[in-house]
C-alpha cells in the first residue's frame, strides 16, 4: 500500500485515537470507522502497535513543524508562547483522559517517542524561547534557563495525567491554559506583563 495512502489512514485514526483513547479503540472499531475492512488496514500497518506508534509519530511530526514555524514568524518570545498554546488547545481540546496512561502501559515504543519529543524537543524549544525572551527583555534575566525548561518539560507529564487537582475533573485545556499562565507570568520581567497586558486584550485565551 503506499504513503500516501497510509498517511490518509492516519489522519482519520488521530482523532479517533484522541476522542476515545488508544486502548479502548480496537482494529475493528478502526476499521469500522474508516469504512474498510481490517484486511485493508493490516494491508497498511502489521498490527495495532505499528498503528499507534505510527499515529503518535504523526502527531509528534506534526506539532514540532507548526511549532517551528510559529517560531519563526512570531514578533517575540512570548508571542511564541500564546500562539504555540492557541495551537496545542485548539489540537487537542477533546482529549481522553486515559490517552497517556494507556499508552504508558500498554504502547512501549510509542511512548519512548513521546518522551524523547517531550525531553529533546520540548525542552530546547523552552529553552530556546526563554533565552529569547531574556534577549527581548520581556523575561527575568536571572533566570537559568536549563532549570525551567526542565520543571517544564516535568509539569507535562503533570498535565497529561490530570489526577493530582484535588479529585476535580478538569479538561486538559483548562490544565494547560493555567499551566502556561504561570509559566509565561513566573517569566516575565516587568516590560514582558505590560506587553502580556496589552497583548491579551484581542485574545481569547484569557492570560
Amino acid at each position: 500500500m503506499s504513503a500516501e495512502k497510509k498517511q490518509e489512514f492516519l489522519i482519520q485514526i488521530i482523532p479517533l485515537f484522541l476522542k476515545y483513547g488508544f486502548r479502548s479503540m480496537g482494529v475493528d472499531d478502526i476499521s469500522k470507522e474508516l469504512g474498510i475492512s481490517k484486511k485493508t488496514l493490516y494491508q497498511a500497518f502489521k498490527d495495532k502497535n505499528e498503528i499507534v506508534f505510527e499515529a503518535v509519530s504523526a502527531i509528534m511530526c506534526q506539532e514540532q513543524d507548526i511549532s517551528k514555524e510559529i517560531t519563526a514568524t512570531s514578533e517575540n518570545a512570548i508571542d511564541e508562547m500564546i500562539q504555540i498554546s492557541k495551537l496545542i488547545t485548539q489540537k487537542f481540546e477533546v482529549l481522553h483522559p486515559s490517552v497517556h496512561f494507556e499508552i504508558s502501559k500498554y504502547y512501549p515504543a510509542a511512548y519512548k517517542l513521546f518522551n524523547e519529543h517531550k525531553t529533546e524537543f520540548v525542552f530546547s524549544s523552552i529553552k530556546e524561547n526563554i533565552i529569547r525572551g531574556i534577549n527581548e527583555g520581556l523575561y527575568r534575566n536571572n533566570l537559568d534557563p536549563n532549570i525551567i525548561s526542565g520543571l517544564f518539560v516535568h509539569k507535562m507529564e503533570l498535565f497529561l495525567d490530570r489526577s493530582g487537582f484535588g479529585g476535580k475533573d478538569y479538561s486538559f485545556k483548562e490544565v494547560y491554559l493555567e499551566m502556561i499562565r504561570y509559566h509565561i507570568r513566573g517569566l516575565a520581567s516587568e516590560k514582558g506583563r505590560n506587553y502580556l497586558k496589552e497583548r491579551i486584550k484581542d485574545e481569547t485565551l484569557n492570560f
